[in-house]
């Protein structure tokens, strides 16, 4: 894999359309995020730094032109990649992860013969079973609508909070034909749909909806599947399922088992660091969290 879609220039074209200030920095992509008080901080998603220490010298510097309370970095590995007392000794602080601190990938160098006999068993199964039952997966962007009710209702069943209507339709507009939409129908209605990603050599699973009433149907097996076929015929290498969790008693467990039916490989992430540019100001942050 080469780079990271959340610091390309389209990812930052998206962050700009939500109303959000962007920088950069020796390539590395800043967001600038809003707190409450009229406060904000700085965000870069999965960067590959490689002179870290000068990087966070001059972050520093725009923070405090900004007024940024903090930096918080997700790396994707290389040196940042040290004991958490030496990020300590540097000033950063360990903290909560933004993106998924795992995820699977599955190298798309095989045919699809191949694809589907290195699956498991259940999952070239259940592939099977929805065409079977007439599930009809399509592609359409124009349907982004259909894919907000499933998103809610999946939203609502799940219990997790979906981003606003707006980010994906913004989503959709600005990234134009580096995003994919598939709904899967069963009888004419849309009864699940996933959003992908394709940048560089890597298609990106990112967000996914369905109804309930219909899982028997196993429409989300199929949608994978011919996201996966979409990505070959894009030039993908690689399927970025795009989070998983191994630990035991994870509450994605069950999304886990899902994913890694399709095979691929689990890849860590070191997570997510912050280094406070305002103690008294990050201080007051990290209490407001714990209180919420």
């Amino acid at each position: 894999m080469h780079g990271d879609f959340l610091q390309s220039k389209e990812w930052e074209d998206f962050q700009t359309a939500l109303g959000r200030k962007t920088f950069r920095i020796q390539n590395c992509l800043l967001i600038k995020m809003p707190l409450p008080l009229g406060e904000s901080y700085f965000y870069s998603p999965r960067a590959d730094i490689k002179k870290w220490k000068q990087l966070s010298k001059e972050v520093q510097d725009l923070a405090q032109k900004q007024g940024a309370i903090f930096w918080r970095v997700e790396p994707v590995g290389g040196k940042w990649q040290m004991a958490n007392s030496k990020w300590q000794m540097e000033g950063f602080v360990k903290t909560a992860p933004v993106q998924p601190s795992q995820t699977l990938i599955l190298p798309l160098t095989s045919n699809p013969e191949t694809l589907l006999a290195q699956m498991k068993q259940k999952t070239r199964y259940n592939i099977r079973l929805a065409q079977k039952r007439g599930i009809e997966v399509r592609e359409d962007k124009g349907k982004i609508d259909q894919f907000l009710k499933l998103l809610h209702l999946t939203a609502k069943r799940e219990q997790f909070t979906a981003y606003p209507d707006n980010y994906y339709q913004k989503m959709v507009g600005v990234l134009g034909d580096k995003v994919d939409l598939f709904l899967a129908y069963f009888q004419n209605q849309p009864i699940a749909g996933i959003l992908t990603l394709y940048y560089l050599d890597t298609s990106y699973y990112l967000h996914g909806g369905s109804d309930y009433h219909y899982r028997d149907l196993m429409a989300s097996y199929l949608l994978q599947w011919q996201a996966i076929l979409a990505a070959q015929k894009r030039g993908a290498k690689y399927y970025d399922f795009w989070g998983v969790a191994t630990a035991p008693n994870h509450p994605w467990a069950g999304i886990t088992r899902f994913k890694m039916g399709f095979g691929g490989k689990v890849v860590d992430y070191p997570g997510a660091f912050d280094l406070p540019i305002s103690q008294f100001w990050y201080r007051m942050y990290c209490w407001g969290r714990k209180v919420l």
